[in-house]
């Protein structure tokens, strides 16, 4: 489901959104790691994948809340206009990942760490203390002490992870809401986008913008790769695999360029896609 509203904004604000576990429920730390690995801070998922590897978007984040009936968690992103299906398309691959793929062990340590210690410092205070008391007072009929709630982080496995990412982020349940000059065009590719569930056997990349905003297929994809030599069109790295492979494509006409390493994609995004910016800074590279 989609709510857009239409207005003349220098960039896109859009949240990516879904239901999430009830207070106590069984599932409630799992889905603080999951919330945690995909949007919280510049180590996330999220983070890595749309704004420093596609440089897709200034500011993203996950975050996630719950009540005693119900819960919710949101992905927050704000967008260049032009760019706003492949921020979508990038969040829905990330999405796929971490339903497909178990969470290795290094990233969930590090994920539990960053959720207890906001649960420590948060309770700092004893105004905070006496607040989460009474709280838990009200909604749970009963007092969890930190150590408990800690040791609830620290039960959580990739497993449980797993689970609760099928049980919550499933294509069918997203929900999506934008304010921004979106043409309906651009509408319908981002509820293609949400509502697909594309998984590659060996790797993953950008195949929902692939498919469904290019018009391409996988086919086209390795004969892209094969005609490059596998290797970055601007400075001739050899791709790892599909992860450090960029589909470049004009913004306006939508036609694919080439294949890039993350770096020379983020390069020229940075500078607008502009022929005439990238040769003033080589012009300026070439004075010093």
């Amino acid at each position: 489901i989609t709510n857009i509203v239409n207005q003349d904004t220098n960039q896109t604000h859009l949240v990516v959104a879904g239901r999430a576990p009830q207070i106590d429920a069984e599932d409630e730390a799992p889905m603080k790691i999951i919330s945690t690995l995909l949007g919280s801070g510049m180590s996330s998922r999220l983070f890595l994948n749309v704004r420093e590897r596609k440089a897709l978007a200034y500011t993203i984040f996950m975050s996630f809340s719950n009540f005693i009936d119900s819960g919710k968690f949101e992905v927050y992103a704000g967008v260049n206009n032009d760019k706003v299906d492949e921020a979508v398309g990038a969040i829905a691959e990330e999405f796929t990942k971490i339903r497909a793929e178990a969470v290795d062990k290094k990233e969930l340590d590090k994920a539990k760490e960053q959720v207890r210690g906001r649960m420590i410092m948060g309770l700092e205070s004893n105004s905070a203390v006496a607040d989460m008391m009474g709280s838990d007072l009200i909604i749970s009929g009963k007092v969890w002490t930190l150590q408990e709630l800690l040791d609830k982080v620290d039960a959580v496995s990739a497993d449980d992870v797993l689970q609760a990412a099928n049980q919550y982020l499933k294509p069918a349940d997203l929900h999506m809401a934008a304010i921004g000059p979106l043409s309906e065009s651009t509408i319908k590719n981002v509820e293609s986008l949400l509502s697909s569930s594309i998984v590659d056997s060996e790797d993953y990349f950008d195949q929902a913008k692939f498919r469904v905003v290019l018009k391409k297929t996988l086919k086209d994809f390795e004969e892209m790769k094969l005609k490059q030599n596998n290797c970055c069109a601007i400075c001739n790295t050899v791709f790892k695999n599909s992860v450090d492979t960029c589909v470049d494509h004009c913004h306006n006409t939508k036609k694919v360029r080439g294949l890039l390493c993350n770096h020379c994609n983020r390069a020229i995004g940075l500078l607008k896609d502009s022929a005439e910016l990238l040769r003033v800074a080589a012009d300026y590279l070439e004075e010093i």
